[in-house]
């Protein structure tokens, strides 16, 4: 019996300790190790591996191990196996007969932790049901091409990848077709062992608006019929595609099985003439058929994403949709949306899930025991208020500079900035949000001093958003802010509200790096531009902001006139930007991103690649 329902995932991987994520259907007693690849020689201890239950069948591992004697080395392949501990206390392998993890000829998946980086993948927002970019071109998930790059180089260890960075928005939480959430939901509920209670919709007296006690459960509402009980009028919550929003901690669980390959989430979608009681009276039969297909062509790769995630080191930083789009996008939002405790129950289901399986592997020490307890005594409870409930919305809500950000253990070091829980308000009252706070900023600060010094001239750190965007658009946006007033309504969160906070963090520290690489996704455009960090004292800190959106999303129609965008139709949809009198070629088409670093740890390239169906690939590269 095998009780794997997602993973096995590589997460933090240093000559120390190597984390790899799993999650089980069953309360299972794991065993990992590591051995040197063509060899039997098992290399590894367990270094206090860890277990919680998240629900009635769902068991979250990280299992962490440590090298039996010195270190483990670098720029070689490194063979891992898991097993379960049998009654009769043997161990029977559960990965050893697994063909869909491992690439041809190879016995176990495998990773390189690299001496330095040479290769960096990187990419953002995946929505399962997005639709096509061109007719012609089908509808493909381009984290597919990250497999395809390691099934071509995965015997190689300085040629492959070492590294893959998702820089947000993994899951459309806010925004899923018929087909996938009527499965979640199954799913969910199969998993947590219940269906969930969400609190009523907001409190008792609420900005004018009285209420009773309107919980619900959420595996009630009908397909489609969830944009009404999630009325930003009783939640806040203002995704203008909510018809079909995750809600229960249970939702958003299935939906990272599913997105990751699991096993334990591979199911048919169900047809319309099967759902079609159990849907609003607003559903349209030929609008959920749509969503089916393109659902099914999404689901018809999962395969090669798990074995991508089962051969690669992997970290990960949210963005709003991980969560519910705009999310914290005003403080007036944040304020109205943690008032109502449907909303804020939303949000907090939202960050366990995260957190479960996207956040704890990036840094496992950050999350202590008193954490962990927490959401496993709530999501254990099955009860949708008291005590328990409570401190799990508190704990979750809780802002820290440091709970979400980490550093990666590579060369050079890579800081992902976390841009959504620590904001705050702009200049004046009515400006838009700045991303970081100061308590952020000051952590960003440390980060980079403590990168410098241990011998980092040159250091990358991930922002959702692009810290230098394309401009012709963030302008637009701005004008339609001022006359709206609706940072919601125009999608308006960029780095230009803060940018001098942040350059002032970046430039004021003791040892200054001679360049910083960004790399950042959201915007659905992708392009590479140079940029700088000035300080008072006229010395520059040289950056090269590189951005890759989408792997699976509509990106947007770039076809406009401005007159700093000079627009070409070709085989990408491109337009030039002219920045700083060099022209910067923006690509508004699906895309994963492959960064390459020479000998110091500078960037030298990114290249932007697409995968067409039949199998052509389509490259746009920028040189440093």
């Amino acid at each position: 019996m095998n009780s794997i329902l997602c993973g096995p995932i590589v997460r933090r991987t240093t000559t120390s300790a190597v984390y790899i994520w799993l999650a089980t259907e069953h309360d299972e007693q794991l065993l990992g190790e590591i051995r040197l690849r063509g060899s039997n020689d098992v290399i590894s201890f367990d270094g206090g591996s860890k277990k919680v239950q998240l629900g009635q069948k769902l068991y979250v591992h990280l299992i962490c191990l440590h090298p039996g004697a010195g270190s483990f080395p670098k720029d070689v392949i490194l063979h891992y196996d898991i097993s379960r501990t049998l009654p009769d206390g043997q161990h029977q392998s559960l990965l050893a007969t697994d063909q869909e993890i491992k690439y041809p000829g190879e016995p176990y998946p495998g990773f390189v932790i690299p001496n330095k980086l040479n290769q960096v993948l990187h990419g953002s927002c995946r929505k399962p049901h997005a639709g096509r970019v061109k007719k012609a071109w089908g509808n493909i998930d381009q984290l597919t091409v990250a497999d395809d790059l390691l099934a071509e180089s995965f015997q190689s260890p300085t040629d492959r990848p070492s590294t893959l960075l998702m820089t947000g928005d993994q899951i459309y939480a806010d925004d899923v077709s018929g087909p996938i959430l009527n499965q979640l939901i199954k799913l969910g509920n199969h998993i947590t062992g219940w269906d969930e209670t969400i609190p009523r919709r907001r409190q008792l007296n609420w900005h004018g608006y009285t209420t009773g006690d309107d919980h619900k459960c959420a595996a009630n509402i009908p397909l489609y019929g969830r944009a009404a009980y999630l009325n930003k009028k009783y939640t806040g919550v203002t995704s203008g595609k909510k018809r079909n929003h995750l809600i229960t901690f249970g939702e958003y669980a299935a939906m990272y099985l599913m997105v990751w390959g699991g096993p334990g989430a591979k199911a048919n979608l169900a047809d319309w003439p099967s759902v079609k009681a159990g849907a609003s009276s607003t559903a349209s039969p030929n609008g959920y058929e749509k969503e089916r297909q393109l659902s099914k062509a999404f689901c018809q790769s999962l395969g090669k994403v798990r074995r991508l995630l089962a051969n690669i080191s992997v970290y990960m930083i949210f963005d709003d949709h991980d969560i519910t789009d705009d999310w914290n996008i005003h403080p007036d939002w944040e304020n109205k949306v943690n008032e109502s405790p449907c909303g804020r129950r939303l949000v907090a289901n939202g960050l366990a899930a995260y957190w479960a399986f996207q956040g704890w592997g990036n840094n496992p020490d950050q999350f202590d025991d008193h954490f962990v307890t927490i959401l496993h005594e709530h999501l254990s409870s099955q009860k949708y208020q008291g005590d328990k409930a409570n401190a799990f919305d508190e704990l979750l809500w809780k802002k820290e500079a440091d709970r979400w950000a980490y550093v990666t253990p590579t060369r050079p070091a890579i800081i992902a900035l976390d841009t959504r829980t620590c904001r705050q308000q702009g200049k004046r009252a009515s400006s838009p949000a700045e991303l970081m706070n100061q308590p952020a900023l000051d952590w960003l600060k440390a980060k980079l001093e403590q990168a410098v010094d241990a011998g980092g001239k040159h250091v990358c750190m991930i922002s959702a958003t692009p810290v230098f965007g394309l401009q012709a658009v963030e302008n637009l946006q701005r004008i339609a802010y001022v006359i709206s007033g609706n940072a919601a309504a125009v999608d308006f969160e960029s780095w230009n509200e803060g940018f001098d906070e942040l350059q002032a963090a970046i430039t004021s520290v003791s040892k200054r790096p001679e360049s910083i690489a960004i790399l950042s996704g959201d915007v659905h455009y992708s392009f590479m531009r140079k940029g700088k960090f000035q300080t008072s004292s006229d010395n520059i800190i040289s950056v090269y902001q590189m951005t890759s959106s989408p792997l699976h999303n509509q990106p947007p129609n770039l076809q406009f006139s401005h007159r700093d965008v000079l627009v070409t139709d070709g085989g990408f949809i491109e337009s030039q930007e002219k920045s700083q009198g060099k022209a910067t070629t923006i690509i508004s088409i699906n895309n994963l991103a492959l960064v390459n670093f020479d000998t110091n740890g500078k960037v030298t390239e990114q290249k932007l690649i697409t995968t067409l169906p039949d199998a052509q690939k389509l490259h746009m590269t920028y040189k440093v």
